[in-house]
C-alpha cells in the first residue's frame, strides 16, 4: 500500500498539479486530442471497442473522427463502427451486468441508418451490406 503524506508542500503541490492536468487536459478527460491524425483516433477507438468497454468512449472518438475528419477514408469506418459499438454494447451489459439496455440498439440503429444514408452520398461501399443485414436482424 502506497501512503502519501499530505503534511508536507511538495506533496500537496504535486497532487494539485496531477489533479489540474487531469481535469483539464483535453486527451485524458475525452480521449482524444487535436493533433491525432484519423488513424490514430481509430486504432484508439478500436481499442476502447474491443475491450468491451461500454462508457463511450469508443462512440465519442468515433463522432470525433466523423467531425473532424468527414472527407476521409477513416470516416467510414468510424461511420460503421460507430453502429457496432452500441449493437455490442447491448450484448455486453446483457452478459456482465444482467441488462438489457435497449438505447443502445436504438442508437446501433440510428447509426446504420445513418451510414447507409451518408454512403449514398459519401460513395461508401465497403459496409452497405453489413449495414444492410443488421438493420433487418
Amino acid at each position: 500500500m502506497c501512503r502519501i503524506r499530505l503534511g508536507s508542500s511538495a506533496t500537496r503541490q504535486y497532487l494539485t498539479t496531477v489533479l489540474i492536468l487531469f481535469l483539464f487536459n483535453p486527451t485524458i478527460v475525452t480521449g482524444t486530442s487535436s493533433g491525432q491524425t484519423p488513424q490514430q483516433l481509430l486504432s484508439q477507438a478500436n481499442y476502447y471497442y474491443n475491450s468491451n468497454d461500454t462508457s463511450d468512449r469508443a462512440a465519442d472518438i468515433y463522432r470525433s473522427v466523423l467531425t473532424r475528419f468527414p472527407k476521409s477514408r477513416e470516416a467510414e469506418q468510424a461511420s460503421f463502427y460507430l453502429a457496432l459499438y452500441y449493437h455490442k454494447k447491448f450484448y455486453v451489459l446483457r452478459a456482465t451486468r444482467k441488462v438489457d439496455d435497449w438505447s443502445s440498439f436504438n442508437k446501433a440503429e440510428e447509426a446504420l441508418r445513418a451510414y447507409w444514408t451518408s454512403s449514398k452520398t459519401m460513395r461508401w461501399t465497403s459496409y452497405v451490406s453489413d449495414a444492410h443485414y443488421l438493420l433487418a436482424l
